[in-house]
């Protein structure tokens, strides 16, 4: 019986030498076998793990960083992620006073926008379902516009979330242009794609590859950090002096200090029932557990937990 013939997804010659393919389980480890090839590695998918941090890490003052440079407006920033969506976005609107892109750069608007997606393809067995997402350059997801303003942001006067944290937010490198390489879906991102947007990146002439990855979200005990390598840079969330305090009083006058972002309509000056999570069906109120009879129209307590960042209970 023939085998299928392999199909070529991708040919890798600035960030590595090399090709992506679908193969079977013959064929790669027969490619495997030949002396030329250094190694045969499976394609897996990846998951994607404020305006008062720039003067917080002493950056905005006369003898800060940010007033003392350019805003890196000489620097093509290459981001890896889920795209970008600048329509109507004050931080990447079109800022005059900025002086041409740098010659070196010879991507394609931003300065440059493009797709990767045969990787993730193969791996799903199918076309993206363009009805939940663009199989364009555009951040259907958001991350990707977060990461890419964070970096490089216009800064934009009286920012806020839902009245909260209000300040002008501002990215670190304001001046900087990006380059956006959308490479992660809703499923996540396959490791041809994003190699392939390496690739990509290092033709266009973007400046350097500095490999930034989370910590990740299983902490904080011990050995539960991830992407620790010493080539890269491991980033996660940290302290900042700013907080949002807020009182809960129960009905025996016990008062309660902590903190909130609460963004929903105002509570009043009526008592609002407490149900305990664990009463209802989840004791960490994972949404999809919790009895809706139960809790709806109530304050629900919850245990910690690895929980989802956002859980509305009506």
């Amino acid at each position: 019986m023939s085998l299928p013939a392999p199909r070529v997804l991708y040919s890798y010659s600035h960030a590595a030498t090399g090709f992506a393919a679908r193969l079977t389980s013959r064929q790669a480890a027969h490619l495997a076998g030949q002396r030329s090839v250094l190694a045969v590695v499976p394609d897996v998918m990846q998951q994607l793990h404020t305006t008062l941090t720039p003067s917080f890490l002493g950056l905005s003052e006369s003898s800060g960083l940010l007033p003392a440079s350019n805003g890196a407006s000489d620097v093509v920033i290459g981001v890896l992620d889920t795209g970008v969506y600048p329509i109507d976005r004050v931080a990447f609107a079109a800022d005059p006073s900025l002086p041409p892109p740098p010659g070196k750069f010879r991507g394609a608007c931003l300065v440059g926008a493009k797709v990767f997606y045969k990787g993730y393809e193969v791996d799903f067995g199918g076309p993206i379902n363009e009805t939940e997402e663009s199989k364009s350059p555009l951040d259907t997801l958001g991350h990707g516009t977060h990461t890419a303003s964070t970096a490089a942001g216009s800064a934009v006067p009286d920012a806020a979330f839902y009245g909260y944290a209000r300040g002008n937010a501002v990215g670190m490198a304001p001046g900087a242009r990006v380059a956006s390489y959308k490479v992660c879906w809703k499923y996540g991102c396959a490791t041809s794609d994003i190699l392939a947007a390496f690739d990509e990146a290092i033709a266009d002439g973007v400046d350097g590859i500095i490999v930034s990855a989370a910590a990740g979200n299983s902490g904080p005990v011990e050995s539960t950090a991830i992407n620790i390598a010493p080539w890269l840079l491991t980033v996660g969330a940290s302290s900042i002096n700013r907080r949002f305090p807020a009182d809960v009083v129960l009905g025996n006058g016990d008062t309660f200090s902590g903190a909130s972002l609460y963004a929903g309509p105002p509570l009043g000056a009526t008592d609002v029932p407490l149900v305990y999570g664990r009463t209802a069906g989840s004791k960490t109120c994972e949404a999809e557990r919790l009895n809706a009879s139960l809790v709806a129209g109530k304050i629900v307590l919850c245990d910690p937990g690895v929980i989802a960042a956002q859980r509305d209970v009506e």
